[in-house]
């Protein structure tokens, strides 16, 4: 999965899909940089319009994270699916999504 933004380093993200399901885990990575900040790397204050894209492969829009039950919504940039980190991290330090 591409990402973007000034923490696209801080990121490992993959997609899996098969039997028309769809999952994707996103966590961060080389926490101390993002520490400095808070005690957990939460919401846009941290991430700020750093995003993850959605394989090209993937139809879906809607995901739901399995941990929190938050929705999260994709949004177009620059021609590709994209994902909020900051949404996607608004709660919880990691994510498994699973398409809705």
């Amino acid at each position: 999965m591409a990402d973007d933004g000034d923490l696209k380093e801080n990121i490992c993200a993959f997609a899996r899909q098969g039997q028309g399901e769809v999952a994707l885990v996103i966590v961060p990575r080389f926490l101390a940089r993002l520490t400095q900040m808070r005690d957990v790397p939460l919401g846009t204050e941290v991430w700020g319009d750093s995003s993850v894209g959605i394989p090209s492969e993937i139809i879906e829009q809607r995901f739901s994270n399995i941990f929190t039950g938050e929705r999260v919504d994709a949004s177009e940039r620059d021609g590709k699916n994209r994902l909020l980190l900051g949404q996607i991290f608004a709660n919880f330090p990691v994510a498994m999504l699973e398409g809705i």
